[in-house]
Formats: C-alpha cells, sequence, structure tokens
C-alpha cells in the first residue's frame, strides 16, 4: 500500500508539474500572439494579451517555484512585463534568472531584455554595453533580431547610422517577421538625422513589403515630419517612390492623398485632382476618403449655387459611407434653407452658417451672409453677418470694402465685441438669434 500510496503521489506531482508547464507554453503561444499585434500596430490588443501572458505564468510560477522550466517561465514574464512598460517587474524577472540560468540561450535572452530595460529607462551607455556582450551567446532568431533593432536604434542616437543600417540588415536576416519594424526604424533613424537619401531608401523598402500596410498611421506621421523638416517639393520627390509600391490599395490610398494634399497646399490643383481620382476609383476607404477630398477642393472654390449638383455626384457613389454621409445631410440642409430664404431671410445665415462650417464652401457662405444682410437691414444680427462675411473674405479688397460698411454699425454689441470693447445685452441678442434660427432649422 506504502509503495502504491508513493506512486501515486508520485503521478500527481509529476501530473501537476506538467499542468503548469503546458500552461508556459500556452503562455508563450498568447506572447507570440501578442508580438504579432505589436507588429501590425493594434497596441490595445497586444497590451491584452502581454498581461494575459503576465498572469498566467506568474500563476504558474507560485505554484511551482522550483521546476525545471522556471527559467524559461521568468524569461517570458520579464519580456511581458517589459512590453507592458513595467520596467521594475521586468528587471527583477530577467535578473532572477541570469543567477540560475543553465541554458547559454535563455542567459544570452535575458541579457538582451535587460538591456532592453536599460533603453526604456534611459541608460543607453548601459545598454549598448549590455547587448553587445549578449551577441556572444547563441540568440535565437527573434531575440537576435530584437537585440539587432535594439543596436541600431542605439546607434542611430550616438549618430552612427552606417552601423545602424547594418544592424538593422541583419536583424531582417535574424528574422524576417522583424522586418517592417526594422525598415521603420530605419525610416526614422533617417529622418531624425536629416538623411534625405536614406529616408527614400527606407521609404521604398516599407513599400515594398505588402504587410507593411499596417502601419500606415506610423508611416503617415513619419512623412509630416519629413515635410516639417524638408521643402514641399522635397516631401513630394520622397514620396514618388510610392508609385512602386506593393501595399493593398487601401493603406497605399492613404499616402496618395497626402501627397495629394501636398501638391494642393504648393498651389499644384492639377496634379492633387490627379492623385485624389485616381485613388477615388477604388471601394475601399482611401477611395471614399477621396471623394470627401476632392468635394472639399470642388467646395472650396464654389462663386455660385450652380456648381452645387456636380458637388452632389462627387459624393453620391459612396452615400451611405461616414463622412460621406454627413457632407450629404448638410448639402441638403444647405439647399433646404437657401430656398427657405426666399420667403424667410434669416435662413440665409443658417444657409451661410453650412456653407461655411459643414460644406467648407468660404464664397458662398460669404454670399449668403450678405444676402441675409442686404434683406433683414432692420434686423441687430446684420453686424454679426458682416462680420461673418469678413473673416471668411481672403481678398483685402472685400475685407476693407466689409470693414466700411460696418463703420455704420458702430453702436452694436457685435462690432463692440469684435474691437474688444466693453458690451452688454449681447447674451439676449444671441438667445433670440437661436430661437430664430431653430424655427428654420427644425422645419
Amino acid at each position: 500500500m506504502r509503495v502504491a500510496a508513493t506512486c501515486l503521489f508520485g503521478l500527481a506531482l509529476s501530473s501537476l508539474a506538467c499542468a503548469h508547464h503546458n500552461v508556459v507554453r500556452n503562455s508563450s503561444a498568447i506572447y507570440a500572439e501578442a508580438d504579432g499585434a505589436r507588429r501590425s500596430g493594434d497596441e490595445a490588443a497586444a497590451l491584452t494579451l502581454y498581461d494575459d501572458v503576465v498572469r498566467k505564468t506568474s500563476e504558474a510560477l507560485g505554484a511551482q517555484p522550483n521546476s525545471g522550466w522556471n527559467d524559461e517561465a521568468r524569461l517570458l514574464l520579464g519580456r511581458a512585463h517589459y512590453r507592458l512598460g513595467h520596467l521594475r517587474e521586468a528587471r527583477a524577472a530577467l535578473e532572477s534568472m541570469t543567477r540560475s540560468a543553465d541554458a547559454a540561450a535563455l542567459a544570452g535572452a535575458a541579457e538582451v531584455y535587460l538591456a532592453l530595460v536599460d533603453e526604456a529607462g534611459g541608460q543607453r551607455p548601459d545598454a549598448l554595453r549590455r547587448v553587445e556582450r549578449a551577441f556572444e551567446y547563441p540568440l535565437e532568431p527573434d531575440v537576435l533580431a530584437e537585440a539587432r533593432l535594439l543596436q541600431a536604434r542605439l546607434e542611430l542616437r550616438r549618430g552612427a547610422t552606417d552601423r545602424a543600417w547594418w544592424a538593422i540588415d541583419r536583424a531582417i536576416e535574424a528574422e524576417s517577421s522583424a522586418r517592417v519594424e526594422a525598415v521603420l526604424t530605419a525610416l526614422g533613424g533617417a529622418l531624425d538625422a536629416d538623411r534625405y537619401e536614406r529616408a527614400r531608401t527606407a521609404l521604398s523598402r516599407v513599400l515594398s513589403y505588402r504587410e507593411a500596410g499596417e502601419r500606415v498611421e506610423d508611416v503617415e506621421a513619419m512623412i509630416a515630419a519629413a515635410a516639417d523638416r524638408w521643402s514641399a517639393a522635397q516631401t513630394l520627390e520622397l514620396l514618388s517612390v510610392l508609385d512602386g509600391g506593393n501595399w493593398p490599395s487601401a493603406p497605399l490610398g492613404r499616402l496618395q492623398l497626402v501627397r495629394a494634399r501636398l501638391h494642393y497646399e504648393v498651389g499644384e490643383v492639377g496634379e492633387a485632382r490627379a492623385i485624389a481620382v485616381s485613388v477615388r476609383r477604388g471601394i475601399d476607404a482611401s477611395a471614399v476618403e477621396a471623394r470627401i477630398l476632392l468635394s472639399l477642393w470642388q467646395a472650396v472654390g464654389l462663386r455660385d449655387l450652380a456648381g452645387l449638383p456636380s458637388l452632389r455626384w462627387e459624393l453620391l457613389p459612396a452615400a451611405s459611407q461616414p463622412g460621406v454621409a454627413e457632407r450629404l445631410a448638410h448639402l441638403d440642409d444647405f439647399e433646404s434653407y437657401v430656398e427657405a430664404g426666399l420667403e424667410n431671410p434669416i435662413a440665409w445665415y443658417a444657409a451661410a452658417e453650412v456653407a461655411r462650417d459643414g460644406l467648407s464652401a468660404p464664397f458662398l457662405a460669404r454670399g449668403l451672409f450678405l444676402a441675409y444682410a442686404d434683406a433683414a437691414v432692420d434686423d441687430p444680427w446684420v453686424p454679426k453677418a458682416l462680420l461673418a462675411a469678413l473673416d471668411v473674405s481672403e481678398e483685402e479688397g472685400d475685407r476693407a470694402w466689409l470693414r466700411g460698411r460696418l463703420e455704420a454699425y458702430g453702436a452694436s454689441p457685435y462690432v463692440l465685441a469684435a474691437r474688444g470693447a466693453p458690451v452688454s445685452g449681447l447674451d439676449e441678442l444671441e438667445a433670440t438669434l437661436d430661437a430664430r434660427l431653430m424655427d428654420v432649422t427644425q422645419r
């Protein structure tokens, strides 16, 4: 009986150890999933998964503190804590295993992640020394890639661009799944170092990796940084590599629209429209954004109501999409208020506000503010309409004419407020105006 009991007890212990080891293996799979989410730019999902790793691995370690798989578990725990930004906990887990790790690969991995913790804590010289020591160990491919990327970032901060790019190439060789993060590191480093040709090469490489399209928001932010650093012409030349990009149409279209906006900002309206029209031909989110952008540019130039059907035509093919539906609703309201103004001029004031705020059509807004002012000369809100027309007028001749017209309303609370003078009765005027406008807009 005692022998049988001893055997059963040993079997129970063995089963328990296997169960906890399986928890660690499952946590490793979750960690790999978290890394995939992080690389694709889904930070929220990644953090949730890293948190799961910490919880499950901590439970396994607490239940079996002296098992043979503890070094593996502590490495996993340290890595997950690092990803969550828990630097103290990460360091404690990693340092505890460096004192006991039997396998050289595990000891080397601990050194790499301790170096990452050093970097995150601002101890960059320590991080560089530690990661260089880690290369003496036999590192697994994913850990080696992480070490090379860290080396690249640290070298970039020291201004050693060539050494950094060498490390980036080695990271890609070590682990192909790290290639997007590697080339984004290269692009960011080139921008920070003001190395235009390096940046162009890096952007071309980013665009060559189809999966990098998932990081389009990061690339957009870097292009915005480039536009702040360099001239519009240089930034547009940088974006010329988009034509050879291998990304899916939706993220590539987003970058093409960045390019189109730059052309528009420098006055190359025809080129801007041509790019936006080419993106509009698709059926994805970028195509919808292109339609909105084209309608905005069209609205900015509208000087009379004759262009409204064309504006509507641009939007209708994507009428159910967010953004487009809102602009069409503004267009419906605008046309309704314009018609209502024939009987009640205050509706033209409402139409002018929609033109200005909803359609981004300054010329139409100016015309309707003035139409209201001419049709309702005795209304106390005429000075407000004239001030609004002044605000959307760009030509100095128009502005001078409007300032002259406002001289007749020097005692108006609106004019006094615009001049910074003490005002009384303005709140009552605004409340009455809101009621008048609500009567028009809620019919």
